[in-house]
């Protein structure tokens, strides 16, 4: 949830698995909703540019829910980030989970469930 506003359109796509949400403040509004900040992070994997127009990231996340103080499933991903031409400012933030939006769910109910969790950064 931690965003800088000013490298954001106003309009920018936030599109990941289970959300399409357009704009910056009800994206972070949304992250601050879902997720406990004292102990939720994502760390950075990895970083790059994948074509003149865009960035891509690999992170790592954990944590836990607001709802039900629930923990995450560490699990990884990527985020591809689009960059306006004219404006220079991220028109869209692309999630890809390398978990099911299912398995990242039911995980949360029962622990154990599905896919081995992410290793922690070393």
């Amino acid at each position: 949830g931690k965003l800088t506003p000013s490298l954001y359109d106003k309009n920018c796509v936030f599109k990941d698995p289970t959300t399409n949400v357009v704009g910056i403040e009800p994206y972070t509004r949304a992250v601050a909703t879902l997720f406990d900040p004292a102990v939720s992070h994502a760390d950075l994997l990895d970083i790059r540019g994948s074509s003149p127009n865009s960035i891509t990231l690999r992170w790592r996340l954990e944590g836990k829910l607001n709802l039900g103080n629930l923990a995450i499933k560490p699990y990884t991903g990527t985020t591809v980030y689009t960059i306006d031409e004219s404006s220079g400012l991220i028109k869209r933030h692309d999630e890809t989970w390398d978990i099911s939006a299912f398995d990242a769910f039911v995980s949360t109910l029962i622990p154990g469930f599905g896919a081995a969790p992410a290793p922690p950064v070393q």
